[in-house]
């Protein structure tokens, strides 16, 4: 369709023309260089039309993101607030009560989004770099249900930590998001007093880490991209997220050269599950020592 190139050829003895074989075979070459270079030129422009058109999804989602789960707190927050300003005189004390805790709940879940967007846009940056440390699991789980202890107070939560688990050499912080993120998401959709449970087991070579809930499962067939960004495959609820807590977990598994996914329980509910590669110099911990 278009020139890509000059191809030229200088003969190694100029007084003797080129048979019509000879050129032949050479026009012959010329013309699958021409293909192969148009090829190559197509799949580029092929790789940049899909970068384009992926990155064009991701705007729409964030957008779409912003202009409901951004707004609607907004709006919550707002209505709350000017109810209180314009008729305080005339509300009950329980009705102000509920109209600031209303402002609180929706601040708290305002800030959430905002900290999953910002932490996202940092995993994603150019040049992150984990900061790494020795943890045990245990600790981590421990930090990870402290955080959430309000969410799952309606919950009865389940560990195992099985004692062959070694020291993780691992973001401390970031794994303690990943498991803050999966217990969030299982208790969204988990009925209010069932039980999600918080496993760790040691695998050859890694560290497996599973936790599991009650709720309605997974759909059919979304297994692999429910870790999408603003992606929400689980059956609808009254708290559905942005879509980003899933992706956020992605994203530090990842890091981590870990693998990570999620499947439907046989006795019902869901099982989210991450594995973190065991290092060989893991240092003991002070119970394992000799006395």
């Amino acid at each position: 369709g278009k020139s890509l190139g000059v191809l030229a050829l200088r003969p190694r003895r100029p007084e003797t023309p080129l048979d019509p074989d000879q050129r032949h075979m050479l026009e012959t070459f010329a013309t699958q260089l021409a293909i192969a270079m148009e090829r190559t030129a197509f799949a580029s422009e092929a790789e940049t039309a899909r970068r384009e058109t992926e990155t064009e999804q991701i705007r729409s989602s964030l957008l779409s993101c912003v202009s409901h789960d951004l707004r609607t707190p907004l709006a919550a927050i707002g209505g709350s607030a000017s109810t209180l300003l314009q008729n305080k005189d005339r509300l009950s004390e329980a009705t102000q009560n509920e109209l600031l805790r209303s402002i609180v709940d929706e601040t708290d879940r305002l800030n959430q989004l905002i900290g999953k967007l910002l932490d996202m846009t940092r995993l994603e940056a150019a040049g992150f770099q984990l900061q790494k440390d020795w943890y045990p699991i245990d600790e981590l789980v421990g930090a990870a249900l402290t955080r959430l202890n309000s969410t799952l107070k309606n919950y009865n939560v389940a560990t195992e930590i099985h004692d062959d688990v070694p020291l993780l050499h691992v973001d401390g912080p970031l794994i303690e998001e990943v498991l803050a993120n999966l217990l969030e998401n299982a208790a969204r959709y988990s009925p209010s007093g069932s039980q999600l449970a918080v496993r760790a087991e040691a695998k050859p070579g890694n560290v497996l880490i599973e936790v599991m809930d009650e709720g309605p499962g997974l759909e059919p067939g979304t297994e692999r991209n429910i870790f999408r960004r603003f992606v929400r495959h689980r059956p609808p609820s009254d708290r559905q997220g942005a879509g980003l807590g899933l992706a956020i977990c992605h994203a530090v598994v990842r890091l981590h050269v870990g693998e990570i996914g999620a499947e439907n329980r046989p006795s019902g509910g869901a099982r989210f599950w991450f594995t973190i590669p065991v290092d060989s110099g893991a240092p003991r911990a002070i119970d394992e020592l000799d006395p």
